[in-house]
């Protein structure tokens, strides 16, 4: 059982609501193990339905540690979100904790991506998100509009504390990265929320938004988005620092592929 599970998923299946039943069941066929990514199946998934969780990959504590640091910007940092009285987005320096959780997250990325983005993708995004008590359910969104001849992105998060439903965890519709859904049903969505230190894989066309947080605490999450060749999409808010604009995997930790060294090249 994940720490910090709250009553909620701790109720037998007869006591939650069938909509939240429903929810939990179809979680379940978006998770990816180890095995899956070996064998191909995580990329097929991320292919197919536009989304994939592989749970408990990135070091706890350098997670935890993670959070901490963010913990003391929130008040120095610019806010650039709706609801900002429940929500941050906090862009971070490619350093210390943050860029130890990176460097953990993109070999096993590169591995699932392929050659989706080509060896070394732009780092469009690099921040952290932080849903408050109180959040409302935002409206479900894709990062980037459905249109044809730019360039693929995807973007990748991580819980820095472990998650339940009671946190407003990310909700997500598959397959809606491959056509402009008609609409959308809150009831159809899939929750993907995960221990501290599991990823999710996400394209940023597909449907999504962030759930309401009606727990008693904060639901922080470090993300970042890598960028392929083409034109720019539209409606990516691109939250990473200036300094970092424009930067590739290479630019960063010296890879011409994700988790390849110069040498193998």
């Amino acid at each position: 059982m994940v720490r910090g599970k709250s009553a909620i998923l701790k109720r037998e299946s007869s006591d939650i609501d069938p909509v939240l039943v429903r929810m939990l069941e179809r979680r379940k066929h978006y998770v990816a193990s180890e095995a899956d990514v070996e064998s191909g199946a995580a990329s097929r998934m991320l292919e197919e339905q536009g989304v994939v969780l592989i749970p408990g990959f990135c070091d706890r504590n350098t997670c935890e540690r993670l959070l901490l640091s963010i913990s003391r910007l929130r008040e120095t940092v610019p806010v650039k979100i709706a609801e900002p009285e429940h929500r941050s987005d906090v862009p971070l320096l490619y350093a210390g904790f943050a860029e130890q959780v990176f460097a953990q997250a993109v070999p096993l990325v590169g591995e699932i991506l392929g050659d989706r983005l080509t060896d070394n993708p732009e780092v469009v995004e690099f921040s952290c998100m932080v849903s408050y008590p109180g959040a409302k359910r935002q409206p479900p969104h894709p990062d980037v509009r459905h249109t044809g001849d730019v360039a693929e992105m995807y973007s990748v998060f991580i819980p820095l504390r472990d998650q339940d439903l009671t946190m407003g965890p990310l909700l997500a519709w598959p397959q809606t990265h491959l056509e402009f859904p008609e609409t959308i049903q809150i009831s159809e969505a899939v929750p993907l929320h995960g221990e501290c230190g599991s990823l999710v894989i996400m394209n940023s066309r597909l449907f999504h938004c962030g759930g309401q947080n009606a727990s008693q605490v904060a639901r922080p999450v470090f993300y970042f988005t890598l960028k392929g060749e083409g034109a720019d999409p539209i409606g990516s808010t691109l939250s990473i620092l200036p300094e970092f604009k424009g930067m590739h995997l290479s630019d960063l930790f010296g890879l011409d592929a994700m988790g390849h060294t110069g040498s193998d090249s």
